[in-house]
């Protein structure tokens, strides 16, 4: 299976180098991922953390336009390791890299406002998307924590109650555009499509977008709609 959030690779192109803090108590992956993000040509490592549960000494936090972090093996059961990370990083856009979660971890720890979820085995490419996108205001979902099984297919699609206005604002939301590129891509206002995101959220009974894209995708597994394997 494609370790990328949609078929196509959409997502929020960076406008300026973005310093990006790097939250890891792994010291070779530390070095290993800030090497990767110093050598892209729209990041700067602006920082490195050791610890998940406070902000690193020296970091100047205006300097950081996301964070990215790995939760170490077997974290991804400890939905509480995430609330302490996500009150550390003081809400900025965050991408979390985890190990297999269990089937409700991504949705439940997405309410509390977590951009990124990306699987510590994909690639380094798949790391560096979910970056861009929360570091341009979108979220990702890396369809390896969906796929295969282990978040159970709903036995009717969740879905039906969406106009079909709803269900493409949705399809391009789950993707990681935030509401100024679907604006851009429906040739609607930018008015227009936060009211849709809203009463799609509300219909779907989630209160992320995230959330909201883990049913798009359970709800598309296998069909022409959903991403590619």
């Amino acid at each position: 299976m494609s370790a990328t959030a949609t078929a196509a690779p959409m997502y929020a192109a960076a406008t300026r180098r973005c310093g990006i803090l790097v939250m890891t108590e792994d010291p070779l992956l530390r070095d290993c991922l800030g090497t990767a993000l110093d050598a892209q040509s729209d990041f700067f490592v602006a920082g490195r953390a050791s610890s998940l549960t406070r902000w690193p000494a020296g970091v100047v936090r205006d300097d950081i336009t996301a964070v990215v972090a790995d939760l170490g093996p077997g974290a991804g059961l400890v939905p509480v390791v995430v609330h302490v990370l996500r009150d550390a990083t003081a809400g900025m856009p965050l991408a979390l890299l985890l190990d297999d979660p269990d089937d409700d971890f991504v949705a439940t720890v997405a309410r509390i406002g977590i951009e990124g979820f990306v699987a510590r085995r994909s690639p380094l490419d798949t790391v560096l998307r979910a970056v861009r996108t929360v570091a341009g205001g979108g979220t990702f979902l890396d369809p390896e924590l969906v796929g295969q099984g282990r978040l159970p297919e709903a036995p009717s699609s969740p879905l039906s109650g969406l106009t079909a206005a709803e269900r493409r604002v949705l399809a391009l939301l789950q993707t990681g555009l935030n509401n100024t590129q679907i604006a851009r891509s429906l040739g609607r206002s930018v008015n227009t499509v936060k009211s849709q995101v809203s009463s799609t959220l509300r219909k779907l009974e989630v209160a992320s977008r995230v959330e909201a894209a883990v049913i798009y995708q359970r709800s598309n597994l296998g069909t022409e709609d959903g991403w590619t394997r």
